[in-house]
């Protein structure tokens, strides 16, 4: 009996080491660099404990970690959380990178707010700069940012800065010179395909801060005569996408204008290019 409670006990601890290592939050490393560059208000609106395990990830176990790879930080989309990224994490992890190189937060409500009620506000926007921001700061390196289908507009409103469509804060200057690779996966560069017909009514098309192809928020990541999202950007899509779409305004609705490469990944839909990605990202990356 005295070997079973111990073995039961050592189960586990085991399981909670996996738990932990796949589903928890900030490393507490990190989450005292982010108090002391923000406070707590910051750090709970990155961290997201009010949406359960898998609302964020990222940080170095140790100060003296070496963080040998440039951080990659993932956003996620529309009714989903940080732990999207899941399989991500464990395909970088396997080819290398340490906790230390990969972060991720969450924003809205895990999907308690139904897609057609999203919208793209400035809230979102400011936590994610400031993410990528104190990412940099903690990691000294110039960062990889990966934005996944509504992650996209809002991590290259956060790169570009500028007035905010809705509120009309100011972001504040483009941090073009923090990112090295920007990568964009089924993103809503263009807009929202079905805004223009079926949806045009829904208040995730509005003409401010929605994804109509024709909004001012898209309207204002789009008129841009050159390329802001790092030093390099790419936007990976599939032309059989059939959420996202395929014709905004004329435009590839998952394709950036003046990104170093436009990479197509035909036969997936909005969920598996995510990670027929993975592979294409390490190149680029490394």
């Amino acid at each position: 009996m005295v070997f079973s409670v111990k073995l039961f006990n050592l189960l586990n601890v085991i399981l909670l080491l996996h738990a932990t290592l796949i589903y928890s939050e900030f490393t507490n490393n990190f989450r005292q660099f982010v108090k002391g560059v923000y406070d707590n208000k910051i750090l709970s609106k990155f961290e997201r404990l009010d949406l359960g395990k898998g609302g964020s990830f990222g940080g170095k176990h140790k100060h003296n970690d070496k963080i040998r790879h440039n951080p990659i930080i993932f956003i996620h989309g529309a009714t989903r959380k940080a732990d999207t990224f899941n399989q991500a994490r464990t395909f970088f992890t396997k080819h290398g990178y340490k906790s230390g190189e990969l972060y991720g937060m969450s924003y809205y409500d895990d999907g308690r707010t139904p897609l057609t009620g999203v919208v793209l506000r400035c809230s979102d926007i400011h936590n994610i700069r400031q993410f990528i921001i104190v990412v940099h700061k903690y990691t000294k390196r110039k960062v990889n940012v990966v934005g996944y289908s509504m992650g996209s507009p809002l991590t290259r409103k956060a790169i570009l800065g500028g007035k905010c469509v809705d509120t009309h804060f100011h972001l504040g200057d483009p941090i073009t010179d923090l990112v090295e690779n920007y990568v964009s996966i089924a993103g809503v560069a263009n807009g929202f395909e079905t805004c223009s017909n079926i949806f045009s009514s829904a208040t995730f098309c509005n003409k401010n801060n929605g994804f109509a192809c024709n909004s001012k928020f898209i309207k204002n990541l789009n008129n841009k005569n050159y390329r802001y999202e790092g030093a390099n950007s790419y936007a990976i899509y599939s032309e059989t996408d059939g959420l996202v779409g395929q014709n905004c305004c004329g435009k590839k609705c998952s394709a950036i204008t003046g990104a170093t490469r436009n990479i197509r990944l035909n036969g997936n839909n909005h969920a598996t290019i995510l990670p027929a990605s993975l592979s294409v990202m390490f190149k680029l990356f490394n």
